[in-house]
């Protein structure tokens, strides 16, 4: 079973890589400062270390595990799409395209 199977109308949402790594590296940031009062929480450790040894980890996280889904698994699924969402600096919507069906 495939997602086509499921759908009749699937959508791709679009951003450059670079833009998304940013989004990324904020939204992470956050959690780790949201983090520093509750033990519990995943983000916890990061918000007791320095941001020089945090930064790196996260680059890592980027490279190795969000970058490469979205080149493996994410993008090859645009084609199939039936229409593409592009959003740019600060999630701003820049287009919609819609192809022939």
């Amino acid at each position: 079973l495939q997602l086509d199977d499921i759908y009749d109308y699937s959508i791709y949402l679009q951003a450059d890589p670079k833009l998304i790594y940013q989004w990324f590296l904020a939204r992470t940031l956050s959690f780790i400062r949201q983090s520093k009062d509750d033990p519990d929480s995943f983000y916890y450790p990061f918000s007791k270390l320095p941001i020089s040894k945090v930064i790196p980890e996260l680059e890592k996280t980027w490279r190795e595990t969000n970058l490469a889904n979205l080149l493996q698994n994410i993008q090859p699924t645009k084609e199939k799409a039936d229409a593409i969402v592009v959003k740019g600096k600060g999630h701003q919507l820049e287009k919609i395209e819609f192809k022939d069906q």
